[in-house]
């Protein structure tokens, strides 16, 4: 289905984030399959599911998949673009699945944002014996052309006046609840990299799909959107590294 219609909905952020986040590497992807003891059998959810990236990535790897996210917005682009996906809404300290129930939950790009705690217990709750959980992160580490310093500047001064140390990836504070948990075994991870290339429309929506940006509210968020599309380079390709842990349940 064309994402038009959907536009026309106001699901303009979905929109941005279906266009402009990255996907997983099939490294990464395979290797989480193997380590997590998955196959053509298992029951995969992928939470905070965003519009199907790793929902996407898990198809063809695993038996079914059900995407769970908190997002209308962005269940309404997921539903059309991972059609063979259960998808439901839900949040990760309370998930609306019942008791071993799962073979395995990954999450890309949202474990900092969880309640720790309480979501490794509601993920313990879900999954099997010997089910396991996987965390998946993309971290850019190079671009060519280099994204401009003026426009660096405006972001990291948004992301630091929204974004705390303990909802960063990059502050390792996420760990802790893994440090208090019993559930589970300690992590192993692993990392690969790939590389993602853009167009300026597709430079502007990725960075439109960062939280703190489509938190701004108007009209500020589009005045760092158009700063963005007037210093965005007609093509870019952006160099990531997917992190990848995971773990069984004890």
């Amino acid at each position: 289905m064309p994402l038009d219609p959907l536009a026309k909905r106001g699901f303009k952020s979905a929109l941005a984030y279906e266009r402009g986040r990255p996907g997983y590497p099939p490294e990464a992807m395979h290797r989480l399959v193997s380590e997590l003891g998955l196959h053509g059998s298992s029951r995969v959810v992928d939470l905070a599911a965003g519009t199907g990236q790793l929902s996407r990535a898990l198809a063809p790897l695993v038996g079914s998949v059900v995407a769970i996210e908190p997002s209308e917005a962005m269940r309404e682009v997921l539903v059309h673009r991972v059609p063979a996906a259960e998808l439901l809404a839900g949040e990760a300290e309370r998930l609306p699945l019942a008791d071993r129930s799962v073979d395995a939950v990954v999450v890309g790009e949202a474990f900092h944002w969880f309640q720790g705690e309480a979501a490794l217990g509601e993920m313990a709750r879900v999954l099997r014996a010997g089910g396991g959980i996987a965390l998946l992160w993309n971290v850019p580490v190079a671009a060519e052309p280099p994204s401009p310093a003026e426009l660096d500047a405006v972001l990291e001064h948004h992301r630091v006046a929204s974004v705390s140390d303990n909802r960063r990836y990059g502050s390792g504070l996420w760990r802790r609840a893994f440090a208090k948990d019993g559930y589970f075994a300690p992590l192993s991870s692993a990392c690969a990299e790939h590389v993602q290339h853009l167009d300026r429309e597709g430079f502007v929506a990725q960075i439109a799909s960062w939280s703190y940006i489509a938190a701004l509210p108007e009209p500020g968020r589009q005045t760092v959107l158009d700063l963005a599309f007037d210093l965005a380079p007609n093509s870019c390709a952006i160099t990531f590294r997917t992190d990848l842990y995971w773990t069984r349940k004890r």
